[in-house]
């Protein structure tokens, strides 16, 4: 079925839709019908539809007014192409619990919640686990629930009707004029599906054990995202501190600065001019539009790097309370966001360098703290 949606005073209401065939005016009209997560159906091509209640849409089907297919010699009209006589029909055979079934499960996947083969399947399942007559009864209520025609969804070759053996009473036809079931087929269905389920367990199982190692054995990402920060009002974000633009008063060069940020770019700026422009501007993210307003110093490209480090540094080893912030993400890996390639984790794996400073001073502040534990595997031990 193909997603849509439609608005309800201003709200989306997502939808499921597909092709079918509304008898009107002594006709059929091929049209759109449209399954809602508000358990409306809407019948129609376009715009005006006809919108239904679930139980208006039953009672169309079971009048045959909507149907899914239609036999040799109907006439059906497609708005926009025109009229034909239908001849050589692929099917003929209207399944009115089908058509229903289908609409009813749209719905409940939209709702999220399991359709008609994924309550069949876990039957299926609970019976494996423990073949009782109350979990026998509810599988059997389960396939009375799937729609003859779509009987392929549950025989495969691999179950060789099995699940519709374990279904029928002893001594029940597999299907109406086929043979019958004998206890002994019946009991090696029995023992298969006991099997199989014990086996798609045990996959479930391990899979997910595997999901959990993989999940323990990946550190866990921390993403530092740029902010406008607006000195010198700190602002409340957890984490946020650890960023260069947050506030906080940076000695550099005799000068003191609104944050290491406005640090770094004052350092990189010859006139002292710009270096006092740059610490007056309220605003971090336009901290380096003002200093690439003045002359950089020839240096820079080669020093840039040190002195960054050497600010954050800094930062930390006057700021306790930081240090612990930037020690509490554990061994996380920190990607570091912003407009600068050079500092910031690009999607092409370059840049990151604030990022890898941040996970080195971390390194740095915990090898520098006293050992947690004493004996052989205490940090810095030989």
């Amino acid at each position: 079925m193909k997603p849509t949606h439609r608005m309800v005073e201003g709200t989306r209401i997502e939808g499921l839709s597909r092709h079918a065939l509304h008898r009107t005016n002594g006709r059929f009209d091929l049209v759109y019908l449209t399954a809602y997560a508000d358990s409306t159906v809407s019948v129609g091509l376009g715009h005006p539809s006809t919108t239904w209640t679930f139980d208006r849409f039953v009672e169309a089907v079971g009048a045959g007014d909507v149907v899914a297919h239609v036999e040799d010699g109907t006439r059906v009209h497609a708005y926009g192409f025109g009229d034909w006589t239908v001849a050589d029909a692929a099917s003929t055979h209207d399944d009115p619990k089908a058509l229903i079934t289908e609409i009813a499960d749209a719905v409940d996947r939209l709702n999220g919640r399991p359709d008609t083969i994924d309550r069949f399947w876990t039957a299926i399942h609970a019976y494996g686990r423990e073949q009782s007559p109350e979990s026998l009864a509810d599988l059997r209520a389960r396939l009375d629930d799937v729609p003859e025609t779509w009987g392929w969804l549950i025989d495969s070759e691999e179950s060789d009707a099995v699940y519709r053996i374990l279904c029928h009473e002893d001594g029940g036809k597999l299907w109406p004029g086929s043979r019958t079931v004998s206890d002994a087929e019946a009991a090696t269905a029995r023992d298969w599906l006991a099997a199989h389920v014990a086996d798609c367990d045990s996959s479930k199982a391990e899979a997910e054990a595997e999901a959990e190692r993989v999940r323990r054995a990946t550190p866990p990402t921390v993403e530092l995202y740029e902010v406008n920060f607006a000195h010198p009002a700190p602002p409340d974000t957890h984490l946020a501190a650890l960023r260069n633009e947050f506030p906080l008063d940076t000695l550099a060069d005799g000068r003191t600065y609104p944050s290491p940020h406005h640090a770094y770019y004052a350092l990189s700026i010859l006139d002292e001019a710009g270096r006092e422009a740059v610490a007056r501007e309220p605003m971090g993210m336009r901290v380096p539009h003002v200093a690439g307003g003045y002359e950089q110093r020839p240096d820079w490209p080669a020093v840039h790097l040190a002195v960054m480090a050497e600010l954050v540094r800094t930062k930390f080893r006057t700021h306790a309370e930081l240090a612990d912030m930037l020690v509490s993400t554990g061994d996380a890996r920190i990607v570091y966001r912003g407009l600068d390639p050079f500092w910031s984790a690009g999607t092409d794996g370059h840049g990151h360098w604030m990022g890898r400073l941040l996970e080195l001073l971390r390194a740095e502040l915990v090898l520098s703290r006293p050992a947690a534990t004493e004996g052989p595997d205490a940090a810095g031990s030989a």
